[in-house]
């Protein structure tokens, strides 16, 4: 979070017009910059929403077990949406923005992140090609373990 309300401190020059906006639960001794608006728990049949609303989004992880392997929904969920994201470098996000590595910036780089998100901000809707969905992943998934040798029923 701190790289994030860093970068926008750093974008504000630039793109005076810029905000921050904030989805999820907080956790305790975040203190959020005073123009940025949080709103909070957003039930997931809102999400569509409010990614349609935004400019870009950033979805910012750490290198660990769990930023690696995490495989963040809400990128998932902001390329269907047609949304400029950036993410941070991560095993997962590499792979998932693969073919767009210019949304990628190493984590904890502020500024980086700050030259990314002005340039997501200057996109506009993106077309992330053909996103599989539950149903072909889930397809995938079965296909396999099917090659491991795995029973899938």
């Amino acid at each position: 979070m701190r790289t994030l309300f860093d970068a926008m401190t750093r974008l504000r020059p630039q793109r005076p017009d810029s905000r921050l906006v904030l989805t999820g639960r907080r956790s305790a001794g975040v203190k959020v910059p005073a123009d940025a608006l949080w709103l909070g728990y957003l039930p997931d049949a809102d999400m569509p929403a409010l990614y349609q609303a935004l400019d870009a989004v950033a979805v910012m992880n750490t290198p660990s077990a769990f930023g690696d392997y995490s495989y963040p929904i809400k990128l998932y969920e902001a390329m269907a949406c047609g949304r400029p994201v950036v993410a941070s470098r991560t095993a997962s996000t590499a792979w998932v923005l693969r073919d767009f590595p210019d949304r990628l910036v190493a984590p904890g780089d502020a500024a980086a992140l700050a030259g990314a998100l002005a340039a997501a901000l200057d996109l506009g809707a993106m077309d992330y090609g053909a996103q599989p969905d539950w149903g072909a992943s889930g397809a995938e998934l079965e296909a396999a373990m099917r090659r491991i040798g795995g029973r899938a029923d």
